[in-house]
């Protein structure tokens, strides 16, 4: 059984300097890795070099894998330059062009070959390569979720330049066998984890008739639970801590859309325009998103509010960026978290990629994302499994909190908890936080503010319900993402009792609302509460 350890208070523990991270590319056209500080420069080019067609780099602790299809190898890249030895390039045989690479621990990863229909199970260690696993033709994109590991296969077929329909393949990596196999869209190219631990694929399309679309995958029950349609031609996919997913449309730019609820932000009708050639995207640790853009030679940084921060001029088509710390590596990655409530009781659940030299984690608590922030508990490195302290790197692992009676201390609709990582040195890290809501029916406080309904609204009007325990003035506003007031449904005096008033999506001015995430706001003269709606028409 693991140790105990005791509460701790941050305030006492020693501070790690400010991280310096870095940006680094990998090109296409000139075969060079080169890397800038974040997120202004400087640049600095041809720190190594790989093989003949990379398709794409995935960090994997101070490392990372650049799969090179026009050489049959994966190459490796040594982002801290103070790690010896090196992992050993990894080859994978004659006319197999490896295209996409994951990791299902440190010492196992999975590699897929696009010309032999196959992928094949490698030790990242020592380079050997196991025996390959049949899956469907010409697969691309890698991903470990939940224990398994997905593999999407293009249905590329390059005697005919057609496409046969788009899978994904499900693998055990106890067995190596493929246990499922999902029907999604035409051409699913690349996969990305969403902050809830669901796994995304976007399939591009024909480029000529059929577009881009975005399947989503439950990766306990290896189903198909939604898809949502984005437009475009978008081939690679990542997603930010607070659920953005961003596509890379190598002649729109960026697409957008809400992971969470499923809906567009920006379409193939609103891109974000970034120049032409968008490939890899990766973002830094403030929130601000880095793209590749392999057209231009350039990788563009955007704040997170989408706007342009700066154009660092970079190598010879850069084709994938990944952002790292290379001064020190972060005790922890974190993978997913998330929160229900189960009446008064709270149970947080998280899932680690990457830990190094991890301690512990220390769970906080506030009533809103602006603290101010309590420490509710202490989770010890590999308490829910082996039960051991990590020493140096290792995979990911599974952890749970149960917090009882949160919403019986805190009289609120909604509580923020985040996680702080602890590393063996006293060095730590706080994640982003996350946002509880209170079931319906189980508020213990003066003012509530029921779930909208339904959301996300597609038609019609949302049923915005609240519960007041005294008499007064109260006003219902809805704000956009920005907070600026866009509507005031009510305002006027009510009494005491269960009150209900519909909203038809709509500015105050008669006009339709963008589709997204907008914010309610029920306020009296003592108290105010919030929730969300999503418009999705």
């Amino acid at each position: 059984m693991a140790a105990i350890l005791p509460l701790i208070s941050l305030s006492g523990l020693p501070m790690r300097a400010l991280a310096v991270e870095r940006a680094y590319l990998i090109h296409g056209g000139d075969r060079t890795l080169a890397s800038a500080v974040a997120p202004s420069g400087p640049v600095t080019l041809n720190l190594d070099t790989v093989g003949l067609f990379p398709s794409e780099m995935v960090r994997f602790g101070s490392h990372a894998w650049v799969p090179c299809g026009g050489s049959d190898r994966v190459d490796v890249v040594d982002l801290a330059g103070d790690v010896d030895p090196d992992p050993p390039t990894i080859l994978t045989g004659a006319g197999t062009n490896p295209y996409g690479i994951a990791f299902a621990g440190a010492g196992r990863a999975y590699v897929s070959l696009l010309l032999t229909n196959r992928v094949v199970p490698v030790d990242p260690i020592t380079g050997a390569v196991g025996a390959p696993i049949a899956v469907g033709r010409s697969p691309q994109g890698v991903l470990a979720a939940a224990g398994r590991i997905f593999v999407a296969n293009t249905g590329f077929d390059f005697a005919t330049f057609g496409y046969d329909p788009g899978t994904v393949s499900v693998i055990d990596p106890a067995t190596d066998a493929v246990i499922a196999t999902l029907p999604v869209g035409l051409n699913p190219q690349a996969l990305a984890l969403a902050p809830n631990g669901e796994v995304h694929v976007i399939c591009t399309g024909n480029y000529f008739s059929a577009f881009g679309r975005v399947f989503v995958i439950d990766p306990v029950t290896a189903t198909v639970i939604d898809s949502l349609d984005i437009g475009g031609s978008p081939g690679f996919i990542a997603i930010n801590t607070a659920g953005i997913g961003y596509l890379s449309d190598y002649f729109l730019g960026l697409l957008s859309y809400d992971a969470s609820s499923r809906v567009p932000l920006r379409d193939s009708s609103n891109p974000i325009l970034i120049g032409t050639g968008a490939a890899g995207v990766d973002f830094d640790q403030a929130g601000r998103t880095y793209a590749a853009v392999y057209g231009d030679d350039q990788l563009i940084v955007l704040n997170s509010d989408d706007t342009l921060l700066g154009a660092l001029p970079v190598g010879d088509g850069p084709q994938d960026v990944v952002l790292f710390d290379a001064e020190e590596p972060v005790a922890v990655t974190l993978a997913h978290f998330t929160g229900t409530a189960d009446g008064a009781d709270v149970r947080l659940e998280w899932q680690t990629s990457i830990e190094f030299e991890h301690v512990g984690f220390s769970i906080e608590r506030a009533p809103t994302t602006s603290g101010p922030w309590s420490e509710r508990g202490w989770v010890t490195t590999g308490e829910t499994t082996a039960g051991v302290v990590t020493s140096g790197l290792t995979a990911g692992r599974q952890y749970a909190f149960h917090d009882p009676g949160a919403f019986d201390d805190d009289r609120a609709s909604e509580l923020a908890y985040r996680l702080i990582a602890v590393d063996r040195s006293g060095g730590f890290e706080a994640f982003a936080p996350l946002v509880v809501i209170r079931p319906d029916g189980t508020f213990s406080g003066n003012l509530q503010l029921l779930l909208p309904s339904p959301n996300p609204l597609r038609a019609g009007r949302a049923r915005l319900a609240f519960r007041l325990s005294a008499p007064g003035m109260v006003s219902v506003t809805i704000h956009d993402p920005a907070g600026r007031e866009v509507a005031q449904p009510l305002a006027r005096s009510l009494d005491v009792g269960d009150h209900a008033i519909d909203w038809d999506g709509k500015a105050g001015d008669g006009q339709e609302l963008a589709q997204g995430v907008y914010f309610i706001k029920l306020t009296t003269p003592l108290e105010t509460r919030t929730s969300r709606i999503v418009l999705a028409r």
